[in-house]
This record gives C-alpha cells, sequence and structure tokens, in this order.
C-alpha cells in the first residue's frame, strides 16, 4: 500500500488543507487505527471496498463517496 499527500492547486488552498491518495492492492490486510485530527475529508474511492470495523465487532462497508465530518474518536479500518 502506498499513501502519499499532495499540496492542493494555490487557487483551493484556503480551503483544502491536503490532498490524499491510497494506492496498491494488500494481500495480507490489517487493521489500522484512525485517530482524530479535527479534519473533514470528502474521499473518493476508485476501487475496492473500504470497510470500518466497530468496536462491537460489525463490519460497515463505505460508500464509493462520502463526506467525513470532524472525527472525535479514533476508529479502526481494513483495506
Amino acid at each position: 500500500m502506498e499513501y502519499q499527500e499532495l499540496r492542493p492547486p494555490a487557487a483551493l488552498r484556503a480551503f483544502i488543507k491536503c490532498l490524499w491518495t491510497l494506492r496498491g492492492v494488500s494481500h495480507d490486510p490489517a487493521p489500522q487505527r484512525i485517530l482524530p485530527d479535527g479534519s473533514v475529508e470528502l474521499i473518493l474511492h476508485f476501487s475496492g471496498d473500504y470497510r470500518r470495523h466497530e468496536p462491537d465487532g460489525r463490519v460497515v462497508v463505505q460508500p464509493r463517496a462520502l463526506v467525513v465530518g470532524v472525527v472525535a474518536v479514533s476508529y479502526t479500518h481494513l483495506t
């Protein structure tokens, strides 16, 4: 898996802190803990499912496009 952060175009920098990509295929996926960072994210999935693991054991498949509001608690996801 390759994670990359990119600087947004100059015209958007007042509104967008960063752009990021996650590419690759994980042959042995492992849950990753996501810590709150105070950011709102627009997430667009162009390939496989993005799954979030809830504390109660449920696995939630995310939609292909979603807006994630300010995260107040950590969570775990598996790609």
